[in-house]
């Protein structure tokens, strides 16, 4: 139950020059429950409260999960909302949870996804997101897909109702699902 907020994550204070973490922004492991990253949404000092989390030599966010991760050793219930997430050295995000709420970030530029669902992430929420392009309109996709939904996950809620939508484009794929061949 901790709140990871208005921070400068792999850049300096003013958010402008890559100060770059060897691994990760931020890295929750196995286990780390309702976690708050960014803002928690209830309209008071909701911009102060976002972190900008770029230039990190492997993911911006990680929610990591045991060695397996089908124990049941995962890290549930996070949410991950408000932040700028870009040009990370791998994924903006990379969700190897469970309940997962990501929503209202920016996400652009980083090397590989944007937002990518390892296996056995189940039942995320991913809404009002802009993928791929910057708060101006400038194309910023990421390398590879928008959103990357990787075998052995399901229940995921991608988008919604017109204020619930995400802003998916200028990425090589916009929503990528696997299929599950082992």
């Amino acid at each position: 139950n901790n709140l990871i907020a208005g921070n400068y994550i792999g850049v300096d204070r003013i958010g402008t020059k890559a100060v770059a973490n060897t691994y990760h922004g931020i890295f929750l492991d196995f286990d780390n429950q309702s976690n708050i990253i960014g803002t928690n949404g209830d309209g008071i000092n909701d911009t102060a409260e976002r972190n900008i989390i770029a230039s990190n030599s492997l993911n911006g966010i990680t929610l990591s999960t045991d060695e397996l991760g089908d124990d049941g050793n995962t890290p549930d219930n996070n949410r991950i909302s408000g932040n700028t997430i870009s040009t990370n050295e791998v994924n903006g995000i990379l969700d190897q949870g469970n309940n997962t709420i990501i929503d209202s970030n920016y996400i652009t530029a980083n090397v590989v996804d944007g937002i990518q669902f390892g296996p056995y992430a189940d039942n995320a929420s991913v809404f009002a997101n802009l993928i791929g392009e910057l708060s101006d309109g400038t194309a910023a996709g990421n390398g590879d897909d928008g959103i990357n939904i990787r075998k052995r996950n399901a229940g995921h809620i991608i988008g919604g109702s017109d204020d619930q939508a995400n802003v998916i484009k200028n990425n090589a794929v916009g929503i990528r699902v696997e299929s599950d061949l082992s």
